[in-house]
């Protein structure tokens, strides 16, 4: 099995038959961090999808919706044929349309061992809460009184704190310093975990792999490093916002201000919108809905079910033990 290149996934990604609402669907940046654990893409005639490993559960996969034509026949011939891990195969990111489709391509099946699908509220993942996309421009100019309080806080660090690209010199060890005070707030609030760091310490390993693919802004007052926000573009009026994490519990509104900024330099770019994506914590989902999002996409997750294999209640005796045939002269 080959391993595809950054560039190469990238291509294979993008298109407009591909393009999707849920962009984070088309981005390399997405699945590679996802897939940590290991991740492969299945490419049929007519469409493609990826496949990893769950990044927190041992011995299960997770099925992302397929690009391209997207009539499922090449996921219901998947998981037709291929035997199911331990914990099973986990449909991921889905939308109502994506399993309803699914489903009616597995019912056409003659004798398939899938038995259904079963919608599973997704806890560990980060669409246990709506993706939110916003328009950089409204954030931007910060009208109304909506954002009043976002314009108090932006005020107030504006012109305080700098903002510079990742790919500035030693831009990295800033990134690494930056997420050592994130994680002593998170243990200081006793909401750290032991893999907590594990999707921040792929994106480094990724940058220093593929320096180019770099997209983001460090945040720093002089030489202190304060926080970071990363992300890549795979439509090209939308961005999809992997990373904005910073010294949150001693500068009061920086992520606000991380965020304003973001939106800020890519209106500049041309780009109009920004998805957050989704959130694994109901305070995440608040925090992204304050920016009153233009768009709200609840996505779905779901386990397929495989039908038992069926037992006969019976004794069995042997009456002539198996002999290998003799080979033709």
């Amino acid at each position: 099995m080959s391993i595809l290149s950054f560039e190469f996934l990238k291509s294979t990604l993008s298109g407009e038959d591909k393009a999707k609402l849920d962009s984070y669907l088309n981005s390399p940046l997405y699945y590679m961090i996802t897939g940590r654990r290991g991740a492969y893409v299945y490419r049929g005639e007519h469409s493609l999808f990826v496949l990893c490993d769950h990044p927190h559960i041992e011995d299960r996969k997770i099925i992302f919706p397929e690009l391209g034509k997207a009539d499922y026949e090449l996921t219901a011939s998947f998981l037709n044929t291929e035997k199911p891990p331990k914990n099973g195969f986990q449909l991921a990111r889905y939308t109502e349309e994506d399993l309803k489709a699914l489903r009616k391509r597995l019912a056409e099946i003659t004798y398939s061992p899938v038995s259904g699908i079963v919608l599973t509220e997704e806890t560990a993942l980060d669409w246990r809460y709506p993706v939110r996309i916003l328009d950089t421009e409204t954030v931007s100019k910060m009208e109304g009184g909506n954002f009043k309080t976002l314009r108090k806080r932006f005020k107030k660090h504006n012109g305080d704190i700098e903002c510079v690209p990742l790919n500035a010199e030693n831009g990295l060890r800033y990134m690494r310093a930056a997420l050592k005070f994130w994680e002593g707030a998170m243990i200081m609030d006793e909401k750290d975990t032991p893999d907590m760091s594990d999707f921040y310490h792929e994106y480094f390993k990724i940058v220093e792999q593929n320096p180019e693919q770099t997209k983001g802004l460090l945040f720093k007052q002089g030489h202190r490093p304060l926080g970071f926000c990363a992300w890549d573009q795979t439509q090209q009026d939308t961005a999809n916002s992997f990373i904005n994490v910073g010294d949150f519990k001693n500068v009061n509104g920086l992520s606000d201000y991380q965020t304003v900024i973001l939106c800020i330099k890519l209106l500049e770019n041309g780009i109009r919108r920004l998805n957050l994506g989704g959130s694994e914590l109901q305070s995440l989902d608040s925090f992204k809905a304050k920016f009153k999002p233009v768009a709200t996409l609840p996505l779905l997750s779901a386990d397929v079910i495989y039908a038992q294999p069926m037992q006969v209640n019976a004794e069995v005796f042997t009456i002539v033990e198996p002999q290998p045939r003799a080979q033709a002269a």
